[in-house]
Formats: C-alpha cells, sequence, structure tokens
C-alpha cells in the first residue's frame, strides 16, 4: 500500500532437530552429523548425556537423546544410570556411542565454526 520498497528477501536458514534423518531406530553417528553437515544445515541442536559417574568415561558427554537411546538398545536403566562399558555394548561397539568430543572433532574437520552465519 504505501509504495516503500519490499522488504529485503533471505533464503531461509536450514535447521535440524536432532541430527540429521534420526528416527525413533537408530542412534546418532558420525556419519549421520557428516550428512548433516553436507545437506547444507546451518543449525542444528543435540542431546547429551553422560553415563553412569564413578566409572571409566563417565565424566565423558555423549550425543543421543536419553528415552530414544535406552528403549533402542533395550536399557533396563537411564543413561545417566548405566555405566559406559554396558552402554557401548548395547549401542554395539565403541564406535557406536558417539562422544561430544568425537562430533567437535568432526566440525572442526570441517570447518564448521568457520563458515560465514546466514544473517
Amino acid at each position: 500500500v504505501g509504495g516503500g520498497s519490499p522488504p529485503p528477501c533471505r533464503s531461509p536458514r536450514l535447521v535440524s532437530h536432532r541430527g540429521f534423518d534420526q528416527d525413533e531406530r537408530s542412534a546418532p553417528s558420525a556419519a549421520s552429523f557428516a550428512a548433516l553437515f553436507d545437506s547444507g544445515v546451518s543449525s542444528f541442536d543435540i542431546d547429551l548425556f553422560w553415563p553412569a559417574q564413578g566409572t571409566a568415561g563417565g565424566s565423558q558427554l555423549f550425543v543421543g537423546h536419553p528415552p530414544t537411546l535406552r528403549a533402542l538398545w533395550k536399557l533396563p536403566a537411564d543413561l545417566p544410570d548405566t555405566p559406559l562399558a554396558e552402554l557401548r555394548a548395547a549401542a554395539g561397539g565403541a564406535g557406536a556411542l558417539l562422544s561430544l568430543d568425537e562430533l567437535l572433532s568432526l566440525l572442526r574437520a570441517r570447518s564448521w565454526a568457520a563458515r560465514p552465519q546466514q544473517p
């Protein structure tokens, strides 16, 4: 109505919830996050959890939605109450459980932090 210029047009931001192509039947993995980054997603959220404290690896954070992983791996206790060795066994080995450190290494390797942010 007022004859002014139209508002500036921006490209939409691509945002992902719980990683790329995650569902109730899979755990987050380095491969799923690599696919997320390759798809051009500019923002994402993750859930983090600690395994049972006082066990080897108990101070390390891991990536995953605890209720989903508990159901997927058929664990009798919540993830924070389960020792790391038991989580790894349920997940199918050490590589099947993604640590926050591993995810951050993947981000650094792909220069995620150096990407220009969309306004």
